[in-house]
Order: structure tokens, then sequence, then C-alpha cells
């Protein structure tokens, strides 16, 4: 397992050696490195050339800070070289080893005797000077509680706030491991401890303590120098919200392979907005392109006259006799380009008997339609029809459950003021809802009428005709009963509801499949499912906006469009 080394360089420009005197000691700034401030001087001392090393630690990151005696310990190689336009003098592998002492620590290595560095190092008097710096141990320094503080929020409650641990010179920290933690700590202080086999422990330790400048260290480590795959980058991604990550590993998904290698074994498994991202993907590589026959919500057409092509759609209501009905509707019309580009266009229309109920839409020329929206010789159309307002299209009722069914009552429901004359008994066995209310301890058992709220009363008739035997359940009625069903928990009326979609309903598979997902359908997802066998039925059955796609529903049709990768 590769480990991550503690390496720097320090350089400095020393002048003027002619004029040292015997103990002179030439001064200059230090830099930070690990925590900690290092200084090099050059010094005459006997004779002899020595360099200087002096370390402290740096000043508290709180100028309200108490200063600490915590002892640190450093051991490092150094490897001194002596610069010259044509020459390099090397003093390789010394050793170093500096530790706390009262606040500072000196540390010397003689280079050669004075005279020699004169004669054979200087130019016009002056000696440039490097030392490469290696740490091999280290510790004390990497405890140090207020630069913790600083870099993490649990440990400035720890170690600074009003936990006992705060008064404490050692402090136990449990369920981590330590070489973890010697990693995690490496990072905070500068090293380049991250590399693909401790990563993930690393980051799982930013996480935990709340550390973000480590934290943003591993997001660049992951982005820029990570060879873990893309399906790993992605998970550890979702698990730990690096939006960053997740959004460099998207953008490097450009081919087929590229989705293949992300998708896990079991798709139920993978995040819900991931998995939204990863179906765009693929329909953005034409994985899956609208290929299929026109689905409409109404009787719809196209027709050409004079070059252009218009829209209609027209009504097919079942008029009651000598009755009149007039519907008013909102339409959502869109045609879909070759390039995923959609023409869309709203319209109210209003249907009545006794009037020409074609009404048409979205005239533009035949020419651009055949050029821009056709695909192999198709286009798709889609028509959205919403009723606003219906008089005259009530269906009749198969059953009554009006004043006249009195005799045979023992409780009245009231829906909206109408009123539903029911038997408790009939309804608490249908019903583990009706149970309760009408049979149980609550107030409204003893009562001989009770209003029900939030429903609608058309919906309900249907519900009680289903539940009283009734065939109620078509294209029309089927959401509203089922709907109740689930409220009311009235496991006979879903599975009428359940059975009616699996063998009679002209819904589109889009619809049954967004029906099976909301009321726990299993057998018409399944049938569903079962019956998508082509890039154009995967196409048919995809919102609009893919997050707002049931998980389980996205997961399936997802698997199936991966067998249509090519």
């Amino acid at each position: 397992m590769s480990t991550s080394k503690k390496k720097f360089t320090m350089t400095r420009v020393f002048v003027d050696l002619l004029d040292y005197a015997e103990d002179y000691e030439d001064f200059h700034l230090g830099e930070e490195h690990f925590h900690m401030h290092w200084n090099i001087y050059l010094s005459r001392e006997n004779g002899n050339a020595e360099l200087l090393f002096f370390l402290n630690d740096l000043d508290p990151v709180d100028e309200d800070s108490e200063s600490t005696d915590e002892t640190f310990f450093i051991e490092a190689e150094i490897d001194v070289q002596m610069l010259l336009e044509n020459r390099r003098i090397e003093i390789k592998n010394q050793k170093v080893i500096c530790q706390s002492l009262d606040d500072d620590y000196f540390h010397k290595v003689r280079l050669m005797s004075w005279e020699d560095l004169r004669r054979k190092c200087s130019v016009y008097g002056e000696v440039k000077i490097e030392v490469h710096f290696e740490i091999t141990k280290m510790s004390g320094v990497l405890a140090r509680k207020t630069f913790l503080s600083f870099q993490s929020t649990y440990f400035k409650a720890l170690l600074l706030g009003n936990f006992e641990e705060s008064k404490k010179s050692e402090v136990i920290l449990q369920d981590i491991d330590h070489r973890d933690f010697q990693k995690f700590l490496e990072v905070l202080y500068g090293g380049n401890a991250i590399d693909d086999d401790y990563f993930e422990n690393i980051l799982r330790l930013a996480d935990m303590y709340d550390a973000p400048i480590a934290r943003r260290k591993c997001e660049e480590f992951l982005m820029e120098k990570s060879k873990k795959s893309l399906k790993e980058k992605l998970e550890l991604s979702m698990e730990y919200n690096m939006e960053n990550v997740k959004g460099k590993c998207l953008s490097d998904i450009k081919t087929v392979a590229d989705i293949r290698s992300v998708v896990p074994e079991n798709l139920e498994e993978m995040d819900h907005s991931l998995m939204a991202t990863l179906f765009q993907k693929a329909l953005n590589l034409n994985l899956c392109q609208y290929n299929g026959n026109v689905e409409f919500y109404a009787i719809s057409s196209l027709t050409e006259d004079d070059g252009s092509v218009a829209g209609s759609v027209d009504s097919d209501w079942s008029e009651p006799d000598g009755e009149e009905y007039c519907v008013e509707t909102e339409l959502d019309i869109k045609l879909t380009f070759a390039d995923g580009k959609k023409i869309e266009e709203k319209r109210k229309f209003e249907f009545k008997n006794g009037d020409d109920s074609m009404h048409e839409f979205m005239c533009i020329p035949w020419s651009d339609l055949k050029r821009e929206c056709s695909v192999d010789g198709k286009v798709k159309v889609e028509v959205r029809v919403k009723i606003l307002k219906a008089t005259g299209t009530e269906t009749k009722k198969l059953m009554n459950f009006d004043e006249a069914m009195k005799d045979f009552s023992d409780a009245v429901l009231v829906v909206k003021k109408e009123k539903f004359y029911i038997s408790k008994l009939f309804l608490a066995y249908q019903s583990t809802y009706f149970k309760s209310l009408l049979l149980g301890s609550f107030k409204e058992s003893k009562k001989s009428e009770i209003a029900l709220k939030d429903i609608d009363p058309e919906d309900f008739q249907k519900f009680l005709e289903v539940l009283y035997g009734e065939v109620a359940v078509d294209d029309d009625t089927v959401e509203g009963i089922a709907h109740l069903a689930d409220m009311y928990d009235a496991p006979k009326a879903l599975k009428r509801c359940e059975q009616f979609l699996m063998k009679k309903s002209r819904k589109s598979l889009k619809s049954k499949l967004e029906l099976s997902a909301k009321y726990n359908m299993d057998g018409v997802k399944n049938k569903c499912l079962g019956d998508i066998k082509s890039v154009a039925d995967i196409q048919s059955v995809l919102p609009e906006n893919l997050e707002e796609m049931d998980h389980s529903v996205m997961a399936s049709v997802l698997r199936k469009a991966m067998s249509h990768l090519v």
C-alpha cells in the first residue's frame, strides 16, 4: 500500500561571507511547513560553516487562545545543496531530530570548514543553499488543539468548548482506525497523503469531523488524480454530496460504454436523481429516439391544405338521448422534432352537440414538417386534454344510494351535500377505514349521518357501485375509484381496478405505469413492463421531467433501455 511523504524545500542566499566573524549567525525569516515554523541560519563557529535549524510552533490560530505545553517530535532526512553557476556541491542523507524544549529547538549540521566554504562556494562573497527536507516521523505537532479546532468544527467543540475533554492533554477518539486518522491529520497539515488506497477513509473522517479543507482536497483529488472508475467516483459523490465530482463524472460520460460502466447490477439501489440524469444522458445520446406511433389523448389528425399542415382534434362523446352536452377543455399540444426540439401550443376549445366539434390547431408549412419534424416518415404529436367544465355528459348511475335506499340503510354519508345511504356492516366488511369509522370507538360511529371530506361525489358513487358488485370501472372512472380504494383501504375495489387496467383498459402504457406506481399495483406494473418491447415503447412511457418518475418504475425502464443500447 502506498504511503504519503512529507517533503519541502527551503532556499536561502547568504551574502557578505567575507565579513562573517567568528560566532556570527546570519538570520532569515522562516517559513511555515506542516504547521511548524522553520528557519535556517548560517553560522561560523570554531572555524567551521554550520547550518542551524530553528523550529517552533506557529502562533495560536485564535488570538484569545492560551499557549499550550504540548510536546512535539520531528525526525527528518535532509539533503543540502550549495549552488554556483557551474557547480553543485551536495551533502546528502543527513538526519535531524527536533523536539520541543521550552518554546523552540535548534539543530546543527556541519557543512565544511569556513575557508572551504568561502573558497569553493562563494561568488562575490555569496552562497545559495538549498535544503531538501523529508519528514520521516512526526508526532505531537499533529494534535495541537488550536490548529485542529481551526480545521474542524467537531474538534473546536471537543477541544476548546465546554466538554471535559477540553481540559485534558490526552483525548481518546472511538471507532476509527489510527492509520486512517494519521492520514487525515497529514492532509490537514498540508501533506500529500491522499491516494486511492486511503482516499475514502480520509473523506469519511473529513465528513465525520466536519473538516471542509480536507474534504475539498479529497474532492480535488477525485476529480484530478484518482484512478478510480467512473462508477466508484459517482457512488462516492452521491454518498458524500460532492456536487462538483458528480458534475465532472457526468460530463465524462460520452458513450454507451460509459453509461453501462456506471449502472449498478441492481438499478433500484441507485440514487433517484442520478438515475434520472443518466437516463437523460441516454436520451441525449440518441439511444432512445422518437420513432414510435403517434400517441393521442383525443381523436386527432394531421391534414395537408395549400402546402401547410394543421392538426385537428375531434370529440366523440356518447350523447344521452335528447340531452344537450357542453365540454370546455384546455389542450396542451406538442410536436416533437427529430433533434428533440418541441413546438408547443396551448388552446381552449368548447365541444357541444349541434356544433362542428372539430377544431384546428398549429398550422405550419408541410415542407417544414417533413424536413424538421419527421423521423422515418413519422412525427410524434401529443395532445393533452384537461376538462375544465362539463355538463350533460354524466354517465348513468348503475345503482342508487339516494333516499330510496333509506329503509335498507343504517347510516348516511354526505359528500359535498350529496347523501349516500349505506349499510355500516357491509361497508365495514369492505374497508378497514370504514370499519374503524363506523363500528369503532370514534364519535362518528354513534352518528347516523357522517360527512366525508376532500373527495368527489361522482368518484364516491362509482366506488360504492364497485363495492356492491357493479361493473363500474372504465377508463374514465378507474383513477377516481383506485384513489378512494387506496384511501379507504378497500382491497377488493383496488383489485377490480388492477384487473381492468391489465385486461381491458385502452390507456397508454405511460398512464398505466403511472397508476401502477401511485397505487402499488404490481400486477399492472409487471404487465406494462412486459409490453415494452422497443425503443419507441420506452420513449412513450417517459415523463418530460424524469425525476418525477417513480423510482422503481424508472429503474425497470432504464434496465429495458440498456438492452437497446448499441
